[in-house]
């Protein structure tokens, strides 16, 4: 006569059943025998950015997708990115793919966007993320860059030692011409430049030559520099004087320096008379214009735009045109 199993058994029977068909509800469709779907990992060079929403927060993410090109329209691979947030972290740096993209996802703000590249001129892009805004595409184009050889000629020799100047509309850069009065730049932007070749040891008679010359993209070009000995013949004698009149206050540790700008060469000097009279020498006749400025060490509290207290110069004009701000004497 068969006899039933005992209560307890029973209820272990139900409940191992139980068991197993909660675990059959909660796996997933599709999932596989381990029952879980991967999960793609964060990196900087994610091919496909997503929009996600902050959970009781009104700021969304923006995907950005963003190109860089060359001057001619065509996409730059391995350009290094970075992007630099307002009064935010930085993001990790990333770099463009073979067909010069690159992805990254955004929150509301500016933000600045560098490239860089070899044989490309640095390029810094400002992109505006308006408060909703999901995608922003941007293409950003790098222009190539040029590499010039000058020649520096004085009296039919080569400048040894002189300071040689390239200067574009936003660049201006210096070297030093070597022992055949040769300089060298590479990676100048493209564009009209004025090369400036400046000798000053002999203050008196300064050297000093001037050419224009077009870089184009991808060439190397040349250009030669003939310099003439100038007359720095001109002085200027001038007083400080604080705003009200009276002479430069003396404060421990500073420095009193007056200096004039002028197109061929500039000069400064410190003032270190009691009643803050100088006399500025060796001065290239010419417009020029003089300022002074007071050097704490340490360097004292600056004002709303960083820089340091500024006293007034009052010079009359000896030999030289004289420009302070709005007020001109002509030479005599």
């Amino acid at each position: 006569m068969h006899t039933a199993p005992p209560m307890t058994m029973r209820w272990c029977l139900w409940l191992t059943v139980w068991l197993v068909l909660c675990a059959c509800e909660r796996k997933q469709p599709g999932s596989g025998a381990e029952g879980h779907s991967e999960l793609p990992s964060a990196s900087t060079s994610a091919t496909t950015p997503t929009n996600t929403q902050t959970n009781g927060d009104a700021s969304v993410s923006t995907a950005l997708d963003a190109r860089v090109v060359d001057d001619a329209g065509q996409p730059i691979a391995g350009a290094q990115i970075e992007i630099h947030p307002r009064d935010r972290a930085v993001l990790p740096s990333t770099s463009t793919d073979v067909g010069g993209h690159f992805r990254a996802v955004l929150t509301e703000g500016k933000w600045e966007i560098t490239v860089t590249k070899a044989k490309k001129v640095d390029t810094t892009t400002t992109l505006h993320i308006a408060r909703g805004q999901t995608t922003a595409a941007v293409t950003i184009q790098m222009l190539s860059t040029a590499s010039l050889v000058v020649h520096t000629d004085c009296h039919g020799k080569g400048c040894r030692k002189a300071e040689v100047t390239v200067s574009l509309e936003h660049l201006s850069t210096g070297a030093r011409a070597d022992f055949k009065g040769v300089a060298s730049f590479t990676e100048l932007p493209i564009g009209e430049a004025v090369v400036s070749v400046r000798d000053d040891a002999d203050p008196r008679h300064p050297i000093f030559g001037e050419e224009k010359v077009s870089l184009v993209s991808g060439s190397a070009a040349s250009v030669t520099v003939r310099t003439a000995v100038l007359n720095a013949d001109a002085t200027i004698y001038g007083n400080l004087v604080e705003e009200g009149g009276a002479p430069p206050a003396r404060i421990p540790g500073s420095m009193l320096i007056v200096q004039a700008s002028c197109p061929t060469f500039d000069r400064r000097m410190v003032v270190r008379s009691s009643d803050g009279s100088f006399a500025l020498l060796n001065l290239v006749p010419g417009a020029c214009s003089l300022t002074s400025l007071r050097l704490d060490d340490p360097p004292g509290p600056a004002d709303e735009n960083g820089r340091h207290s500024v006293i007034k110069v009052v010079a009359p004009a000896c030999g030289v045109k004289v420009e302070i701000n709005d007020f001109r004497r002509r030479s005599r």
